[in-house]
């Protein structure tokens, strides 16, 4: 497994957000850990009482702890509850690992970049089996 790098080599966490083309976008940098709590809050706030979709672009992620992780899937509860859509967007390979171990990767929906985008940029994801609704067993 590839790891992120540690606290030890200290590159300080931020959490900034915008909205262009009818998006909401969320830029994770650095470690993303407790210290960064009072941001976390603020965009939560943001993200909450908005009606866009958002995408979390986790590029710049050096380091992610349990509170970091408990961050991108408050973001993404918040967005579903009112019926929106979430994407996180580039994740390094070693916050894979910690998603795909905690079977968060499909919930969260990780995409790429180099993906699909629409006329503003938003990222399209293909229709797949995971996405379709499935009637209930009788």
């Amino acid at each position: 497994m590839t790891e992120l790098q540690g606290p030890a080599d200290a590159t300080p966490g931020s959490l900034t957000h915008s909205v262009s083309g009818g998006l909401l976008r969320v830029v994770l940098a650095g470690e993303i850990d407790a210290a960064l709590r009072d941001d976390a809050s603020a965009v939560l706030t943001t993200v909450i009482t908005s009606d866009l979709p958002v995408d979390v672009d986790a590029s710049g992620v050096t380091f992610i702890d349990s509170s970091g992780v408990g961050f991108v899937v408050q973001l993404c509860f918040a967005v579903e509850e009112r019926a929106g859509t979430f994407r996180l967007v580039d994740p390094p390979q070693a916050m894979r690992d910690v998603l795909d171990m905690l079977g968060l990767t499909e919930r969260l929906r990780v995409v790429s970049s180099d993906e699909r985008t629409d006329d503003e940029g938003s990222l399209v994801e293909p229709p797949t089996d995971a996405h379709r609704d499935v009637p209930a067993a009788v």
